[in-house]
């Protein structure tokens, strides 16, 4: 077997083929081709825990969870731009405040 690491990320965000390879595992898992995932794994040269991650559902590929990310920046974004206002919100009424002791 050769020396390459196939279960590094660096592997799976840089191979454009990494994802079509863990497909194709996956449905020789399914159709019995393979015996069990770490033969599959070997075969089609992907990391084995991913391959096992994906066959319970539990990891989705760098494609599928792109949307996620974006919506979760776009989340972020709107939790800064409130608490900003609220601090600014905070701000203004301790002017007020100040100003109207001031006066008294």
């Amino acid at each position: 077997m050769s020396d390459i690491k196939f279960n590094s990320k660096l592997v799976a965000a840089t191979d454009p083929e990494y994802e079509s390879r863990i497909q194709a595992a996956l449905v020789g898992i399914a159709n019995g081709t393979h015996k069990n995932i770490t033969v599959a794994a070997r075969v089609h040269k992907v990391a084995r825990q991913t391959l096992k991650d994906r066959s319970m559902g539990l990891h989705m590929s760098h494609r599928d969870f792109a949307p996620h990310i974006q919506i979760t920046n776009f989340t972020i974004h709107l939790l800064c731009i409130n608490t900003y206002i609220h601090t600014l919100h905070s701000q203004v009424l301790s002017i007020i405040l100040h100003s109207v002791n001031f006066f008294i």
